[in-house]
């Protein structure tokens, strides 16, 4: 099981290096990312192929692999809740792509995890090509802030999405430098050199400062600070901490006027405010996965609305799994709204295996997923296929390596 068929491995290859380069096809009731969804079909179904083949490798991945179990709950849980949704259409399918993700990224990289350190540097090579566009594209408006949210557009529909993309990508990149993984389908020299690897690092920061998402990168710093915390002295720890200290007793209250005075910052409370008012009233099964655009609506106060609150779901878009009431902006809200609380425990229960072990294995690609577990406290992204890619296959790695890298 050390390497696909040659086939499916290409195939894996090329479905990175065309993710970041896909666009969202309004169809309608329906959303399509092209070209990246067909192929992740195609994937998928060799994927299949191969494990009704081989059922030895299938049966003993999900028994060496620990990830496995717990993501296969979480996929089974998220179905039950299917069968109690509020909409009923909207979570079949918003179930459809997320079982689809799983079973492409986190099986696929589990039964290979070798093909998840050959592929990342290839969706790595694309990235940072969105990031060059992305960066010319803002300098046409003049760099204005206002604009960050439109500069990465049509390839990424949201500067936030773009952001955590970009926090992922840096430490993934940090962690192909550090270990000097090859970017060659076979053990044969780079194709880029080290120099290069360090200036998409420059490129990545860079696009990140531009993209105006506090979340990221505060996610970037959150996960910065814990690789320091590790590689410095107890001395050194200690300073460390308490600087850290200082400075949120300096700027927290700053802070904190900060958000009041920001309308974005403001919508996100409204969104959690109703979180916290509907889970209670579906507190085993939620309101099953995908629906919370549209359910949240009835559970707004006027005197928590704002500029940017939604008041109806526009019915064209209905059952389209986004509606257009807008997400929690929370990953574990929306498992605890939507899965109701066996689905946010085997959330919280991924997400905490997959960061004890890899800092513990794999130390780079663990602080890459430190960013998007902490940007996912304030957004919510996991339905992305570029996203969902490195976050699934990150922990497939994790939890199939040997030692601590």
């Amino acid at each position: 099981m050390e390497t696909p068929p040659k086939w499916l491995g290409i195939g894996y290859l090329v479905l990175f290096a065309i993710l970041p380069w896909s666009v969202d096809l309004d169809l309608g009731r329906w959303n399509l990312m092209i070209p990246a969804e067909p192929v992740i079909v195609l994937v998928g179904i060799g994927l299949l192929a191969f494990c009704w083949n081989q059922p030895v490798a299938r049966w003993s991945v999900f028994k060496q692999n620990n990830l496995l179990p717990i993501s296969l709950a979480y996929i089974l849980w998220m179905a039950i809740s299917v069968f109690f949704s509020t909409m009923p259409l909207v979570s079949w399918k918003y179930w459809v792509v997320a079982a689809g993700h799983w079973w492409v990224f986190a099986v696929g990289f589990s039964v290979w995890p070798d093909l998840w350190r050959r592929a990342v540097p290839f969706f790595l090579i694309s990235l940072s090509g969105v990031a060059i566009y992305t960066i010319l594209h803002h300098s046409l408006y003049h760099f204005r802030t206002d604009q960050a949210i439109l500069s990465p557009m049509p390839f990424f529909p949201d500067h936030t999405l773009w952001a955590a993309a970009l926090a992922l990508g840096l430490f993934l990149l940090a962690g192909l430098v550090r270990e000097r993984v090859p970017m060659a389908w076979k053990e044969t020299p780079y194709l880029t050199p080290g120099w290069i690897r360090t200036a998409q690092i420059g490129l990545f920061g860079t696009a990140l400062l531009l993209s105006t998402s506090r979340a990221a990168w505060l996610s970037v710093l959150v996960a910065g600070g814990v690789w320091a915390f590790l590689v410095l002295g107890n001395k050194m720890r200690l300073a460390l901490l308490l600087s850290l200290l200082v400075v949120g007793f300096w700027a927290g209250p700053n802070m904190a006027r900060m958000l009041r005075d920001d309308v974005s910052s403001m919508e996100r409370l409204n969104r959690w405010s109703c979180a916290l008012r509907m889970q209670p009233d579906k507190p085993l099964f939620g309101f099953g996965p995908g629906t919370f655009p549209a359910q949240y609506l009835d559970y707004q106060r006027p005197e928590e609305m704002t500029r940017i609150s939604v008041k109806e779901v526009d019915s064209d878009t209905v059952p389209h799994p986004k509606g257009r009431g807008g997400g929690v902006h929370s990953e574990y809200l929306r498992a605890w709204t939507e899965l109701g609380w066996p689905g946010l425990l085997l959330w919280l229960g991924m997400a905490g295996m997959g960061l004890w072990v890899g800092f513990k294995r794999s130390r780079w690609t663990a602080l890459a997923l430190l960013t998007f577990f902490a940007h996912g406290l304030v957004n919510d992204f996991m339905q992305d296929g570029r996203i969902a890619a490195l976050v699934w296959g990150g922990l497939a790695l994790i939890f199939a390596s040997k030692k601590s890298s």
